[in-house]
């Protein structure tokens, strides 16, 4: 990161609008859950792909394709739970990224990973948090006050609210998916001005945010 946009960075933090974006793929040794390329290996493993696995909306298509979208939904459950995701969050018991994002000084947190490792963090920091945010419905849960957990992909325990396969993606980028302009961010980048307008994550700062078509102060 160029250290020219440090000051910009500090005064939003200052300012309370910065957001930390979590991506789904953070070593397992810092989460103590699966990494979305342990979770495609194993997927390739069980549909006996020879070489390397596809990526992981790839390989999730294929695998729904072969045993449905209900069997691949709770095979992720099963991953999720063997991993130890149903227990309280410790970060002695091997979840330290968990524990240091909690220590942050930031309220908004946007990520694409299935658990809510981050959420049960938040709480055992003491700060807590709103519910977490995975659909439109939960969109009111915003709290600017609070800490709040925006999961771009859904949850493991709300299955309608996963975003699994190369279709569901297409699907959050839609321009009507609650979520579509934070989720075209992944792959392209994100419009501050389109986020104000829908009501989403306003509190977030263009500071952090990358550069798109709109003439905003952004990174």
């Amino acid at each position: 990161m160029a250290t020219n946009h440090i000051p910009q960075i500090v005064e939003a933090l200052q300012r309370s609008r910065l957001a930390v974006f979590v991506g789904g793929d953070l070593p397992p040794e810092t989460t103590g859950l699966p990494s979305r390329a342990d979770l495609a290996a194993e997927l390739a493993r069980r549909l006996d792909l020879a070489g390397p696995a596809p990526p992981w909306p790839e390989i999730a298509a294929r695998y729904e394709a072969s045993a449905g979208l209900n069997a691949l939904i709770s095979w992720l459950r099963d991953q999720l739970d063997a991993a130890g995701h149903g227990s309280p969050f410790d970060a002695a018991q091997g979840k330290p990224a968990y524990h240091l994002l909690a220590q942050l000084p930031v309220n908004t947190y946007i990520t694409t990973a299935y658990d809510s490792g981050l959420h049960e963090a938040l709480r055992e920091a003491g700060r807590r948090p709103s519910l977490p945010v995975v659909d439109a419905a939960s969109l009111g849960l915003l709290d600017a006050d609070r800490p709040t957990v925006v999961h771009l992909f859904g949850t493991y325990d709300r299955p309608g609210s996963l975003v699994l396969t190369a279709a569901h993606l297409r699907q959050t980028r839609s321009c009507t998916h609650p979520f579509s302009p934070v989720s075209r961010y992944c792959s392209h980048c994100l419009c501050w001005q389109c986020l104000r307008a829908r009501s989403l994550l306003s509190r977030m700062t263009p500071a952090s945010l990358c550069a798109c078509t709109h003439r905003h102060n952004v990174l």
